[in-house]
Formats: structure tokens, sequence, C-alpha cells
């Protein structure tokens, strides 16, 4: 009888266990989650012209030693600047990572210490022009000590599942002269309630249309001629960029005004990196009239 009883409930536990790494496959680590052991700097590298190196420096901001698996992986972009996870390159005639050498591939970084990983491009003569992406992402590894193992006992089961967190970055190889352009459309003063948000503060919105070769990344500054002061910053939204995989993308600008009754709201997509101060796009839109 014994013996049945363990068969049922081994049976149970493998069950819910294959459920649970299934469900497992979905869960996605935020930004802020990662951010909470490791900070990357840059947040991109763009290899143009004759960049053929880039450093990319890691910072452990947690109180332990850490251990990171430094890889690739590919992300397609969606119109609201999220990402999906692909299987495979988005370009596979001309996948970057194998063009890009890197070391070193694993780091141990003591508390407050930093690690440099060095990029070299090795760009193919016959590249077509355009751009090309693959992401890289730093795992965070599990501590020692910790068995992940799942391991059966003649008395009783336990299960141990680990999440291995990670924080990817985009590296991008751009091939010819840049060609990207932006037009704006369909600005959008949102209350609060509209936006569907309880902090109480307003959005904009605003459509980014790209045409052309190359990704951009800039800024949002949104700007309000009737506050206190002429032309007052009452918006900020930094690292917006639209990948040539999407030809539009919808942006969400939080406001720090409480209350605009009236005026113009201007909002600018002002370039970053290699195009840093380069206005893309600027619209303004008339509020309360």
């Amino acid at each position: 009888m014994k013996k049945h009883m363990r068969i049922f409930w081994t049976s149970i536990l493998f069950f819910t266990l294959g459920f649970a790494l299934l469900a497992g496959s979905f869960y996605v680590i935020t930004p802020k989650q990662a951010e909470a052991s490791i900070t990357v700097s840059p947040l991109r590298v763009v290899f143009e012209g004759r960049t053929r190196s880039a450093d990319i420096m890691l910072l452990n901001l947690s109180g332990e030693e850490n251990t990171y698996r430094v890889g690739w992986v590919y992300n397609r972009q969606k119109e609201d600047g999220q990402y999906d996870r692909m299987e495979s390159p988005l370009n596979p005639e001309h996948n970057p990572a194998d063009y890009i050498v890197f070391s070193p591939r694993q780091v141990t970084i003591p508390p407050s210490g930093r690690q440099k990983v060095r990029l070299s491009l090795r760009r193919p003569a016959d590249l077509p022009d355009g751009e090309y992406r693959a992401h890289m992402i730093f795992q965070k590894l599990p501590g020692e000590g910790t068995d992940p193992s799942l391991g059966a006992q003649e008395e009783g089961m336990s299960l141990s599942m680990i999440v291995t967190l990670g924080f990817s970055i985009p590296v991008i190889v751009r091939q010819g002269d840049y060609d990207a352009q932006i037009t704006m459309s369909s600005p959008r003063f949102l209350t609060a309630q509209q936006a569907n948000r309880d902090d109480g503060d307003p959005r904009l919105e605003v459509t980014l249309n790209r045409t052309g070769k190359h990704s951009t990344l800039g800024r949002m500054i949104v700007t309000w001629d009737q506050s206190d002061k002429p032309n007052k910053r009452v918006g900020l939204l930094n690292n917006v960029s639209i990948f040539p995989e999407i030809d539009k993308r919808i942006v969400r600008i939080r406001l720090t005004e409480k209350s605009i009754p009236s005026g113009n709201l201007t909002v600018s997509y002002v370039g970053e990196g290699p195009q840093r101060g380069v206005i893309f796009s600027e619209t303004t839109i008339p509020v309360g009239q």
C-alpha cells in the first residue's frame, strides 16, 4: 500500500513540476529586477563607420560576490517598445553574433566591484547596407551552495526552482551612411484617468513613424508654454529606440504637472548616442482649446 501511495504522490509531483516549468518558460525578468544587482554601461553599443571595438562596464551593486555569464539573445521590438524573445537572429544571413568577438564570457565581480567586457568587430567586406542587431545578455548565476537538482528520498521529496536574473542591451552593426527619418502623428493629451493610471499625473501620447534602414535612439522632451516658466519642461522619457523591424512606435510620456488646463505642449524627439543633439521630429498640441 505504501509503495502504491509513493507512486501516486510521485506522479502528482512530477505533473506539478512539469506545469511549473511550463509556466516558468513565460516568466519575464524586468530590468528593475536585474538592475537590483548590476549596472551596465553603456545601455547600447553601435558599430558604425570605422568603429571596430567597444567596452561594456559591469558594476556589481549588491553586497555579495556575483558571477555573470555573458552571451547572446535575439529580441524583436513591438510597437509598445517591449520585446518578444526569438529563437533565431532577426537576419539569419547576417547575424552580428557571428562577427563580434567578446571576452570574458563569464565574470565574477566582488561587492561594489566592476568588470570590463571587451567587444571586437570583424566586419564582413560584402555586408549589405542596413542594420544588424543582437542583444548581449548578462545573466546572474546561482550562488555557491545552491542546489538546482531535484532530489527524491524514500520518505519524502523536495523541489527546488531557481530563477536566473538577466539584463540585456542591444549591440548593433550599421552598414552604409546613416539613414533614418522620424515623423510624429496622433498626439493626444491624456488625463491620469484616461491613461488608466492611479498616480494622478497626465500623459502625452504620440506615435513615432520611422523610415529608412537604421534605428533611432533618443529622448522625448515635453515643454509647456503656459506654465510658471516659459517653455518649462514638464515631461522626459529617456532611451526611446525604434528599431528597423517596426515602422512605428506608440509612446506615452508622463507629465510632471498634474494640472495643465490650457496652452500648448511641444514634444521633441532628440537624438542620443551617435546622433546626439539631432532633433528627429517635433510637434505641438493645444490643450484645453
